[in-house]
């Protein structure tokens, strides 16, 4: 855990150094879900929660500042992949289903858009899996 606090504290100081920065914004994204891993595997449910949602606030300014940076979208997708995962390990599906339904729609366009690519089209068909498993078959 330390490793991770310590990797987080240094990309909120480059970030704080200079906040347009998109490798540095990344970085301090990344951190946070890598610290949300960590919570998740001490079975502090509430701190993985926080730092998921702390990485997908920055991942969200960073796909709004282009939307068409496939890397981003994913980022996003991912975070809230992570953040369905967690809220229903508290039994809070409703708020699951909604964080996969987001997940779901940014795979399914990013699939769409690199028919190809394997990688997405599985995340995309494992996003649209969990949505039907907690929303109901009429999704």
């Amino acid at each position: 855990r330390k490793a991770y606090e310590d990797g987080l504290a240094i990309a909120q100081e480059l970030r704080a150094r200079d906040p347009n920065n998109t490798d540095w914004l990344r970085d301090l994204s990344v951190s946070y879900d890598r610290l949300g891993d960590v919570s998740v595997k001490e079975g502090n449910l509430p701190a993985a929660r926080k730092a998921y949602e702390d990485g997908l606030a920055i991942a969200q300014e960073l796909r709004a500042r282009d939307p068409n940076n496939m890397t981003w979208a994913q980022d996003v997708a991912i975070s809230y992949a992570k953040l369905a995962m967690v809220v229903e390990q508290t039994n809070d599906r409703a708020a699951a289903c909604a964080f996969w339904r987001e997940a779901a729609a940014i795979l399914a366009a990013l699939s769409a858009a690199a028919p190809t690519h394997a990688a997405l089209r599985a995340q995309a068909e494992d996003s649209a899996r969990q949505v039907q498993r907690l929303c109901g078959a009429a999704e």
